[in-house]
């Protein structure tokens, strides 16, 4: 991959121009550095994976609110939303999976086994 490209691409991705220094500065080093360059492509590909799964968490709130503006201009108001709840966030709906987890959980080994 050419430098340029990759400069681009780390650049793009959110790297801090000290972090693209230090890569580069390896790659100029040879082989002795193959990984401590791993390391930070590593790094660098969960810090993105994170920042992916934030981005999806923002869409699903933007698609709702597209669909929202679409019933109420079809609808004519926004009152047609008004006995329907907003959707949970995902930190919101695995809480309350896990608490009920919990309580199957917790039910069935207070409940003794049918013989």
């Amino acid at each position: 991959m050419g430098w340029l490209r990759i400069i681009e691409c780390l650049k793009e991705t959110g790297m801090p121009i000290r972090g693209i220094r230090n890569y580069l500065e390896l790659c100029m080093k040879g082989d002795r550095t193959l990984q401590q360059r791993l390391d930070i492509m590593r790094e660098h590909k969960k810090m993105m994976a994170e920042k992916l799964d934030e981005i999806r968490r923002y869409m699903k709130t933007i698609n709702f609110k597209i669909k929202y503006y679409e019933t109420a201009l079809a609808a004519g108001t926004e009152a047609v939303h008004r006995q329907k709840p907003e959707p949970e966030t995902t930190a919101e709906s695995d809480r309350k999976r896990m608490e009920t987890r919990r309580r199957r959980q917790k039910n069935s080994a207070e409940t003794p086994l049918a013989r």
